[in-house]
């Protein structure tokens, strides 16, 4: 009897064939399709980038003329092109606005596919998902340029909502989107900020 058709076992062998390093890259690649994120020429920040499926796939868009900077607590084998640079550092610990300004002072999209190491609890690693992610929006918050756009892998639980009305403060659409590449028993969704606003207070 034939396996019934199983689309994780598909985007696996398509990452090999087009050499992406992991099926993440099409988790990106339907959420670009969707809402048109990235454009050539953009600074890109990619957190939590290991192993660089997202970094390769935000290249192919962005175009020799942009810029990429990635960050994970794992280091990142060389991606072999000169307009990515990543680094080895913590989001919760490590002063990645600094980092960041040495490749480009203002971003225009952030990207996100960072995960806690999990314990296998559900409420504490969605509790731990919640503050990686509000570490990514401060940052955002200094890095990203007003208008820019925020794509973030978050696992869902009791203080999602909480968090999504935080969100809708800081960006002018934010949708919840399930990719298909998605593994069905994961919990993660992903968040995708729009059209960063202007809080600045005018004086």
């Amino acid at each position: 009897m034939s396996k019934a058709f199983n689309p994780q076992d598909f985007y696996f062998r398509r990452a090999k064939e087009q050499g992406f390093r992991a099926r993440s890259a099409f988790k990106l690649e339907e959420l670009q399709k969707r809402f048109r994120l990235l454009k050539p020429g953009q600074n890109v920040v990619d957190v939590g980038c290991a192993p660089g499926s997202f970094l390769q796939y935000a290249a192919t868009i962005v175009g020799p003329e942009g810029k990429l900077v990635g960050f994970d607590i794992k280091s990142v084998a060389n991606l072999g092109r000169a307009n990515i640079v990543t680094y080895v550092a913590d989001v919760l610990q490590d002063d990645l606005i600094s980092l960041i300004k040495k490749s480009f002072s203002i971003a225009d999209i952030i990207v996100s596919d960072i995960a806690p190491n999990t314990s296998g609890i559900k409420d504490v690693d969605h509790g731990r998902s919640i503050q990686l992610n509000r570490a990514i929006i401060a940052i955002a918050s200094t890095v990203l340029r007003n208008g820019g756009n925020v794509v973030l892998k978050v696992f869902d639980g009791r203080e999602f909502p909480v968090f999504l009305k935080e969100l809708e403060t800081m960006y002018e659409l934010v949708k919840v989107v399930k990719p298909e590449a998605s593994r069905d028993r994961s919990r993660e969704v992903y968040v995708v900020c729009m059209r960063k606003k202007n809080l600045e207070t005018k004086s």
